[in-house]
């Protein structure tokens, strides 16, 4: 961790960039409960049962606390 710290910010997006690009090849598959709960959630929203937030309200919200 050292070596990466005392690399510029500019060669640590690079070298990051090079990770980045590493994964092009790999696939990766979501498990199957993924797909259930993406499902119950565009039903959800089909059928008017999600309730949204607003940004604006989420950050009031939490501006209280």
């Amino acid at each position: 961790m050292s070596e990466i710290l005392s690399m510029s910010i500019e060669n640590r997006l690079l070298k990051l960039e090079e990770i980045w690009n590493s994964f092009d090849d790999i696939v990766l598959k979501s498990p199957s409960w993924h797909e259930d709960i993406l499902k119950e959630r565009k039903r959800k929203y089909e059928n008017n049962e999600m309730k949204f937030t607003s940004l604006n309200e989420l950050k009031k919200k939490y501006s209280e606390v």
